[in-house]
This record gives structure tokens, sequence and C-alpha cells, in this order.
């Protein structure tokens, strides 16, 4: 599989202010597959459109990192069992894996959508201001 540098950072810099969720192991994973990215933290997700076939689950801090020294235009990934390697020329790095199908489902939308009156949003944002 082979994933482009340029596209990995941009998915980097809009899903970077997500928190990780720690106590679920499979959460520092992104999922790769059918041409989307996906990041999640069981309370909220991001996927993106990418240029790529295949399906892994990838370390994110492993993945991040070895984008981030590298200055090649595309990353090859290769998965082997439990370990994904990840390669350009002579730069290499390893990273334990999972199963795909191990990964959290993100929610589809139905494509129903529900108008919330201007009402209730400004009740809403009355009462935000007495919460903590």
């Amino acid at each position: 599989m082979k994933l482009k540098v340029k596209q990995l950072k941009a998915f980097n810099s809009v899903s970077s202010s997500m928190k990780q969720n720690k106590i679920l192991p499979i959460l520092s994973y992104l999922k790769f597959e059918d041409g989307k990215i996906t990041k999640s933290n069981l309370e909220s997700f991001i996927e993106m459109e990418a240029d790529f076939e295949g399906s892994a689950l990838i370390d994110e801090k492993i993945l991040i990192s070895f984008i981030e020294s590298t200055n090649a235009e595309e990353v090859d990934v290769k998965v082997n069992g439990t370990k994904d390697t990840l390669s350009h020329e002579k730069e290499k790095d390893n990273s334990a894996t999972e199963e795909v199908e191990n990964f959290t489902v993100s929610p589809v939308s139905d494509g129903n959508e529900i108008e919330i009156p201007i009402e209730v949003l400004k009740s809403i944002n009355i009462a935000s201001n007495f919460t903590m």
C-alpha cells in the first residue's frame, strides 16, 4: 500500500487537535481502508478520502513521526501479520498492528436532517452560561 505524504500531513493537520483515548489501545491506530483514513476516540471521529488501495491499522505516533522525518512523496506500507513496515528507499520503521475489523465503526448518518428551532438554540446558549 502506497500512502502520499502530502495527504497524510493534511490529515494530521486536521486531526491533531482530537484528544486520544488512552484507555483502549486500538484507538492509538489510524485506520486505512477503501481509500479513507479514519481516526476515532469513541467520542468523535475524523474521516478523509485519500489515494490508496488496501487496508491496515497503523500506529499514529509512529506514522506521523516517520512522515515528518522523511522528504519522500510516498511511503510504502507492508502488513506482515502483527507488524507494519513503513519504508521509503533506505528509510524503514516498524509498527505493531491489529486486524482492521477490530477498529471502532464510525457512525453513519442516514441522511435525514433535523432542523433545530432558533428558540431552542438560544435556550441552549443561555444554559451554557450556567454550566462548568
